[in-house]
């Protein structure tokens, strides 16, 4: 017999913590909770400030003004606010801090008035300094399990990442051990990982690098920089008051700078990309560890615009794909790619005003084989996966192919598409037969070197010896697309 799960029930009068409230995921996490379970008993907020008034004015002030709380407005109206004065409780608190930054007596209470715990909260920057991603998404962790174990049935849910997997191949399955999981432990045969040690060893890489800074060699060194800045910015570099301060700063920034390259190297060395997955997945498995409360481990992929909630489309922050989606909205057509992402075609030489047909893949490319009668024609590739090229077939005019005779036809110049509905129907030679063919690109025996103003997906592909192809498209959802799939950002 099955039992049937209701939300609505599950959710009644049930009394929740949400620490990270104030962040991306937080505020759509408790306005979706308030919009959809208005039956929910409490939720306390954490709003990190120096006060409990000024945690109360940054969330009256940032947090409930925000868009994602527009359905709630839309709902209430007026009566917004007694709602949420009746259903919210603001609270302090720092996970970085013991307790949560509370008194004994003040966690104690909070605790005793729990059913579960979200912790929401994190350091999402890819590569901060160790010591701050280490503050956060680690030592904050174990204070959160700390916080959980005073409630009267300990309950958490731990926000983590699914890019905590790290730099693996192939289907990765969410039923791997947690505890010592580390991306390379297939290679490092024998090598055991654990959480402890790691923050030991970090700790100690910290210290290091704070000693380093003290070397007479990296002190001459601060300073000859610190005078140098003193300078371009028009100030007294001879001014003790002035140099001090100035020397402190290039310290604080080069201990900072070398904390951060100590900690993406470990990182990858463990087989992680970056210090944020790297110090994510120790604080998942500090909560895998513990056996003695309810918790479970949630691992969103990239989380980005929203679907449907609060609108389709919403959106806070200016990461992943979003630049570039703004970027083409507003009519940029050309974006930089990393120069590494480059597609080799071997075989080609001599190229000249290649086309790129975005929605179908197939990419014509102006090229040379010997074995044809002029120095460019044309050979087809299906580019659909560029990471996978493959090669179709070679045309050109009659006349131009390996084994004809006669007078040899002007050389071929490159492609223009105008789309589907604004194609003609063109007399090929493909690889020396001729057929009447009706393509997804119509010949042109001008020197093309515009695109074409049509409203249909396309792009520009131009090419140099080395076959660099640079990517253009006129609308923002293919080329979003296109560069989620192969581009590294």
């Amino acid at each position: 017999m099955t039992t049937k799960l209701s939300p609505t029930e599950i959710f009644k009068d049930r009394r929740i913590f949400l620490i990270g409230s104030t962040g991306f995921l937080g505020k759509v996490t408790l306005s979706m909770l308030l919009h959809r379970f208005p039956n929910v008993g409490r939720v306390y907020v954490t709003v990190r400030a120096r006060s409990q008034e000024e945690s109360e004015t940054r969330f009256w002030n940032n947090v409930i003004t925000a868009p994602p709380f527009d359905p709630l407005r839309e709902r209430y109206g007026s009566a917004m606010d007694g709602f949420i004065r009746d259903k919210v409780v603001v609270v302090g608190g720092d996970i970085a801090e013991t307790n949560l930054g509370f008194s004994d007596e003040e966690a104690q209470r909070i605790a005793d008035d729990l059913d579960i715990i979200i912790n929401s909260a994190g350091n999402v920057t890819f590569n901060p300094t160790l010591e701050s991603g280490l503050r956060t998404n680690v030592v904050g962790t174990q204070n959160v399990i700390a916080f959980t174990r005073r409630m009267k049935r300990p309950c958490l849910v731990h926000i983590s990442t699914c890019f905590v997997a790290g730099n693996r191949s192939g289907a990765i399955w969410e039923n791997d051990e947690v505890i010592g999981y580390f991306p390379r432990r297939g290679e490092l045969k024998g090598v055991e990982f654990s959480v402890e040690q790691e923050i030991k060893d970090c700790a100690k890489m910290s210290e290091r690098a704070r000693e380093e800074a003290k070397d007479a060699m990296r002190v001459a060194q601060f300073r000859e920089l610190a005078r140098k800045r003193l300078n371009e910015e028009m100030r007294d570099g001879d001014d003790p008051d002035a140099l001090g301060l100035a020397v402190a700063r290039e310290r604080k920034v080069w201990i900072r700078n070398r904390l951060t390259e100590l900690g993406v190297e470990r990182a990858k060395f463990w087989g992680w990309p970056n210090i944020y997955t790297y110090t994510k997945s120790l604080g998942e498995q500090l909560v895998a560890a513990e056996t003695e409360i309810v918790r479970s481990i949630v691992r969103p992929s990239i989380v980005e615009s929203a679907k449907s909630y609060p609108f389709p489309g919403w959106n806070e922050g200016f990461t992943t794909t979003a630049p570039i989606i703004f970027m083409t909205l507003k009519g940029q057509r050309q974006i930089p790619a990393n120069p590494k992402l480059i597609i080799r075609l071997e075989g080609l030489k001599d190229t000249h005003k290649s086309w790129w047909e975005c929605k179908t893949g197939i990419a014509f490319l102006v090229s040379g084989v010997p074995s044809w009668r002029v120095r460019r024609m044309t050979e087809v590739y299906d580019l659909s996966d560029p990471a996978k090229p493959v090669k179709i077939r070679e045309f050109g005019l009659p006349g131009q192919e390996p084994g004809s005779a006669g007078r040899v036809p002007t050389e071929l110049h490159g492609m223009i598409s105008t789309g589907p509905e604004g194609n003609i129907s063109t007399k090929f030679s493909w690889s020396g037969k001729s057929r009447e063919h009706t393509p997804h690109w119509s010949a042109s025996p001008l020197c093309c070197t515009t695109a074409p103003s049509s409203g249909h997906d396309k792009c520009r592909a131009t090419s140099s010896q080395s076959t660099r192809i640079k990517y253009r498209a006129s609308r923002a959802y293919s080329l979003a697309i296109f560069l989620a799939r192969y581009f590294i950002i």
